[in-house]
């Protein structure tokens, strides 16, 4: 990570000794332009990125290198890695009691993407790896609905993969659990978007794509944002 302060020729690197970097050492220093200028750069300081919520949350801001950890992961596609990455990281954010939503968004994802794995030689695995998905998502939804602390998008996104993991419990068999009241909340919920933000396309796409049934051939040709929390 770097920060730049182009007007007063001050450039700030990360030592990137923790993740996330943002919150690593900076070292500063001051770049001469003028031309033929020997050395051209001089040493500023050097300090801890602070904020007041990593030292109001100390185990909170453990788990941030242990979600990074599970996206680094994610670039090689070690599944298993991945998913230990986030249960510890979603552990530690408890213990500050912190639903942090990406990592339980993330982790359903996964969740998803392991029960299909298995799901052709251990039916009963692949139930149970997605009723735990779908308890990541009602979480986020017990955790805010009804608040203003994250956007309609995020609850969105909870209720419409809570509704899709329902669609894939209802192809393994399992009958219990209905998506039809998680979908109709994610459409209200979508609905106002696109008329909030009409130049942002993923709004729209999102819409149409939501009212299709969820299948395990989507679930298999579906990607994973995970830099961006999807």
């Amino acid at each position: 990570s770097h920060v730049m302060a182009p007007k007063s020729s001050e450039f700030w690197f990360s030592l990137g000794e923790i993740y996330p970097t943002t919150s690593s050492t900076f070292v500063g220093f001051h770049i001469d332009f003028t031309k033929n200028k020997t050395p051209f750069f001089s040493f500023l300081d050097y300090t801890k990125a602070h904020t007041p919520e990593l030292e109001e949350d100390p185990s909170w801001s453990k788990s941030l290198g242990h979600y990074v950890q599970a996206y680094l992961y994610s670039h090689t596609g070690e599944l298993e890695n991945i998913l230990k990455e986030l249960e510890t990281a979603i552990m530690l954010a408890s213990k500050d009691y912190i639903v942090e939503v990406p990592y339980h968004q993330i982790r359903g994802r996964y969740l998803i993407k392991k029960a299909l794995k298995v799901k052709d030689v251990n039916a009963m695995q692949a139930t149970n790896l997605l009723k735990q998905a779908k308890e990541d998502y009602q979480l986020i939804i017990k955790a805010y609905e009804g608040t203003t602390k994250i956007h309609d998008y995020q609850l969105s996104l909870a209720y419409m993969w809570s509704g899709r993991v329902s669609d894939l419990l209802n192809l393994l068999g399992d009958k219990s659990v209905d998506g039809v009241l998680d979908q109709q909340r994610a459409f209200s919920l979508q609905d106002a978007l696109p008329n909030i933000y009409p130049s942002h396309h993923a709004f729209s796409k999102m819409k149409k794509e939501s009212r299709e049934k969820y299948t395990w051939k989507k679930a298999a040709s579906d990607g994973i944002l995970m830099g961006t929390a999807e």
